[in-house]
């Protein structure tokens, strides 16, 4: 209510003209008119924050509305003559006071209030809030020069106190105003990466308004240029008043604007440019005229050739400049790349390496929630930022036509996603899906690793209880038999005989033992580069006794050595899998080795899988090999028989 009265009065204001004119404390217009220009456009501002969210910038905001809207009204009501000797005293006195609150509220205190997050130092905003009081109670007691007798007006000597004490609040609001000035230099320049842009633009609303407010005070009222000094500082407090109501919209309705982003970017580059152009041509013009003082229409002709030229990349410039500001950073695609580059460059793990890539995501965007989903799921790479939102975007990650996972992205609360971040977003899917697939990747590098290491230590445990638990024992009959045999005397060469006959039978079985473990772990045929042979081969071993099994083997030769091992051991324990639980009578074995990708299917007629089965130990070895070569294993076993499909790339 109270920005809303503040604008109506400030419309009014501007609307109605005094009735009375000559009056020795009148104002110059253009004082009434720039007081109601301030005074609408911070009323409009306080209007757009209080309405959305209650924080105190609005507060601040309206405070500046309603003391220029006073301020213009009460001018206009004094030179209209309106009321009792005493009211228009305190009506003629009235301009010179009521602005000063929100005036220095905005200069002292806004600049600490305003950031994207943090906490405000209280000691500065303290010390702002005492100076802006005690400087208008000064004003308020004060008697100005020429107006009528002020009824709360002091004695001449507390006069003379006051103004001294009013010299020394001049000096310490310059002291505030510069230390308000390097914070925010300093967060524009080193801040969080929200901040730096809006910083930067109150810190140079906040620059104009200081050299303004300089200006009037340090100019005397009767000196030669104090009109053209007043003028001056008028249009530069105009220009602060255009650019940090904008930097305070931004920061305050970050994502709550409903809809008014664009309409505030376009307002705000059209004021911006507009003022430039006006700036920019007064200065040629001026500059001209002092240089050729015998033609100024020729100034005015080179002025607007010099700014159709320069006008379209100084409007891209405003352009860009204020998306920054109004958006944040996500209209800048390079921008977001450059944090993920830097983040890149830091060595993670692949789940270090997603977490990262979310807060850079969340910290560029502005979000609240992100979240890196992959898909298939894996244990530890799913990265999540934030709480989730409502509000949620999911995108596909994919790269080509593989799905590697989803992107969940989510507003702060609060707020919503605008379309530019959405957009942005969308076009930042295959970066992210890249990513995922890396990780994904180095994932199963990590896994296949710890698996070599198991398999190894299988290996030798295998080894070591073939050796100890069969050989050794075995050969150490053999060694105890011989000696046996030593002992045994001339009357006992049947025994001998014997005897001798057994022991060579059990190291030729000993022997064939160690061949077949020795083709199990890896049959000779492949160091050859024949799968067939070895395919052959492992079928003679495991077929039979009921069980048919068929081979289709094409292009296996046009395999790599590694891939040989890989299609070798998948089919070897399919095929102990089709043996031990199918139940089956025929089973097929395909491999396609021209094919891109790989295939290889082993299906059979047996039982099927049950639904209630848990994939064994099989499986996971089959689709550790698959995978180790960047490959997937389907497994089907719905209607009789199974069937397990691997392809490789």
């Amino acid at each position: 209510m109270l920005s809303w009265a503040a604008i109506l009065g400030s419309l009014v204001g501007l609307v109605l003209r005094p009735v009375g004119r000559g009056e020795p404390f009148a104002i110059d217009d253009l004082v009434y008119v720039l007081e109601g220009i301030v005074a609408l456009v911070n009323g409009v501002v306080a209007a757009l924050v209080l309405g959305r969210r209650r924080h105190v910038v609005g507060w601040i905001f309206g405070l500046v509305a309603l003391g220029f809207t006073l301020a213009l009204v009460t001018g206009q009501l004094a030179l209209a003559g309106v009321g009792s000797p005493s009211v228009h005293a305190a009506l003629a006195h009235a301009p010179y006071w009521v602005w000063v609150p929100g005036a220095y509220a905005s200069a002292l205190v806004l600049p600490w209030v305003l950031r994207a997050s943090g906490r405000a130092p209280a000691l500065p905003i303290a010390a702002g809030v005492l100076v802006a009081t005690g400087t208008t109670l000064i004003r308020l007691l004060h008697q100005q020069p020429d107006a009528p007798p002020h009824p709360w007006a002091v004695s001449a000597a507390t006069d003379r106190l006051l103004t001294g004490a009013g010299r020394v609040l001049l000096v310490v609001t310059v002291l505030l105003a510069g230390a308000a000035l390097a914070s925010l230099v300093r967060r524009a320049l080193a801040g969080e990466r929200a901040d730096r842009t809006a910083s930067a633009w109150v810190a140079a609303g906040l620059g104009l308004l200081t050299v303004a407010f300089l200006g009037l005070r340090l100019t005397p009222v009767d000196a030669v240029g104090f009109t053209d000094v007043l003028e001056a500082a008028l249009f530069l407090f105009l220009g602060s008043q255009l650019m940090i109501p904008v930097a305070a919209l931004t920061v305050v309705l970050r994502g709550r604007m409903g809809g008014l982003d664009v309409a505030v970017s376009r307002a705000t580059v059209w004021a911006v440019l507009t003022a430039l152009v006006v700036v920019a041509y007064s200065a040629v013009v001026w500059l001209w005229g002092r240089l050729m003082p015998s033609d100024d229409r020729f100034g005015g002709y080179l002025s607007v050739a010099l700014l159709a030229l320069a006008v379209q990349p100084v409007r891209r410039w405003v352009q860009r400049e204020v998306d920054r500001l109004v958006y944040g950073q996500a209209p800048d695609p390079a921008a977001v790349l450059g944090t993920f580059a830097a983040d890149a460059a830091v060595p993670r793990t692949p789940a270090e390496s997603l977490r990262a890539l979310a807060s850079a995501l969340a910290e560029s965007l502005r979000l609240g929630h992100v979240a890196i989903v992959s898909d298939p799921p894996a244990e530890g790479l799913d990265a999540r930022v934030g709480a989730p939102a409502d509000d949620l975007l999911v995108l596909p990650l994919l790269v080509g036509e593989r799905r590697r996972g989803e992107l969940r992205i989510g507003p702060r609360p609060g707020t919503r996603l605008d379309e530019r971040t959405r957009r942005l977003a969308e076009g930042l899917t295959g970066l992210v899906a890249i990513t995922l697939e890396v990780a994904q990747v180095n994932a199963a590098l990590d896994r296949a690793r710890s698996r070599l290491v198991e398999v190894r230590h299988e290996e030798r445990r295998l080894l070591r209880r073939e050796l100890h638990d069969s050989l050794g024992p075995s050969l150490a009959g053999v060694g105890l038999g011989l000696t046996a045999v030593e002992q045994m005397g001339d009357d006992q060469r049947a025994d001998r005989s014997a005897l001798i006959g057994r022991l060579r039978t059990e190291l030729v079985r000993r022997t064939e033992d160690m061949r077949t473990l020795a083709r199990a772990l890896l049959p000779p045929a492949l160091d050859d580069g024949d799968l067939a042979g070895a395919v052959a081969t492992l079928v003679e071993r495991i077929g039979g006794h009921g069980l048919t099994i068929a081979t289709d083997l094409r292009d296996v030769e046009r395999l790599a050595p590694r891939t040989q091992v890989a299609v070798y051991l998948i089919v070897s324990e399919a095929l102990l899998n089709v043996r031990r639980h199918a139940g089956a009578t025929r089973c097929l074995v395909e491999v396609r080795g021209g094919a891109v990708p790989t295939l290889v299917r082993v299906s059979d007629d047996g039982a099927g899988l049950d639904p209630a089965a848990r994939p064994g130990v099989g499986f996971a070895s089959m689709r550790e090999r698959a995978e180790e070569l960047g490959g997937v294993l389907a497994l089907a076993g719905d209607g009789p028989g199974t069937t397990i499909e691997v392809r490789i790339p």
